[in-house]
Formats: structure tokens, C-alpha cells, sequence
């Protein structure tokens, strides 16, 4: 699993900008675990102000071996913030069929073909 997360920060005055989030100034936290809760690579000093998604890229796209590496035929489960490619796999942004409740939440965003 991958997830970003905020974490309280301070910094000198000429680089406070680029750090404030919404509501404080932080930087962005990429951590990546096991589904046991180990902890297999962690990123953090970007900007509170940027995406999870840049996070990632910026996460593999650094050399061996300070980079998080994807291990071919593994998938890492993360939240809405990234986007499925290869090697992640994010929420399904569609309509959320309930089988099991025998009904679905957004009935008027299917389509029948």
C-alpha cells in the first residue's frame, strides 16, 4: 500500500511559501508498506503544496537505491489521489455496484448496452 501523508513543518521564511497547505505549513510524506504494516521505502521533504501523484513520479524516477522500486507481476494498492498504471492500482472511479445489497449507488450513471 502507498499513501501520502502531511506532516508539520519549520522552515525559513524564503521557503515557507512553497510548504503551506491549506491550512499549515507542511511537507508531503510518501510511504509505502506491506499489507503487515512494515514499512518498505519512505519519501519525504516535497512541498506540502504537491500532488501524491508527483510525489510518486519523483519516487521512481530516483536511482538505485534511493528510488521506490516496483517488483514485475506486484501491484501496490493506492487511494484516489494517484492513478492506475502499471504497478498501482487506485479506486474505480465509476459506478459503484453494490451485488451484494442487491442495488447499486449511482443507478442513473449506468448505462445499458
Amino acid at each position: 500500500m502507498i499513501d501520502g501523508t502531511h506532516v508539520q513543518a519549520t522552515l525559513p521564511a524564503s521557503v515557507v511559501a512553497r510548504f503551506r497547505g491549506r491550512k499549515q505549513v507542511t511537507q508531503n510524506v510518501l510511504a509505502a508498506c506491506t499489507p503487515n504494516k512494515m514499512f518498505t521505502y519512505i519519501l519525504a521533504g516535497w512541498e506540502g503544496s504537491a500532488n501524491d501523484m508527483t510525489v510518486l513520479k519523483d519516487a521512481l524516477s530516483r536511482p538505485s537505491p534511493h528510488g521506490l522500486k516496483v517488483i514485475t507481476g506486484k501491484y501496490y494498492l493506492v487511494d484516489a489521489g494517484y492513478t492506475t498504471m502499471p504497478g498501482f492500482i487506485a479506486p474505480y472511479r465509476g459506478a459503484c455496484n453494490m451485488y451484494f445489497l442487491g442495488r447499486t449507488l449511482y443507478p442513473s450513471k449506468l448505462v445499458n448496452w
